[in-house]
């Protein structure tokens, strides 16, 4: 739970960070001290898609109704399947939106 809202938190800062500080902060930390600026570039896109990601992932699968988990695990299907075959499935259209999104921001 509270690694929840630590992950949470962190992901609020990186979404609201501009692109540029992004940028310029793993242009301190990798290029300065590899001289590879592809990975550079890879990894500061990375970190502007991931918090758009995680945060649209969130919402649509807190967005799923309470009665599907409830019927899947009054089956005794184990939580683990619940999520991957009931909660994903039903949130897969919310989190292609969201990773259509993040693509369009890094574009």
């Amino acid at each position: 739970r509270l690694l929840g809202e630590v992950i949470r938190f962190v992901n609020d800062i990186l979404l609201s960070a501009p692109s540029i500080v992004i940028g310029l902060f793993v242009y301190a930390l990798v290029v300065q001290h590899t001289r590879f600026s592809a990975l550079a570039g890879a990894l500061a896109l990375a970190f502007i898609v991931l918090p758009v990601v995680v945060r649209t992932t969130d919402e649509m699968l807190r967005l799923v109704p309470s009665q599907m988990r409830e019927a899947a695990l009054s089956l005794g299907i184990p939580q683990w399947k619940v999520t991957v075959h009931v909660l994903y499935r039903a949130a897969a259209p919310g989190i292609l939106t969201g990773v259509l999104l993040a693509l369009a921001r890094i574009s």
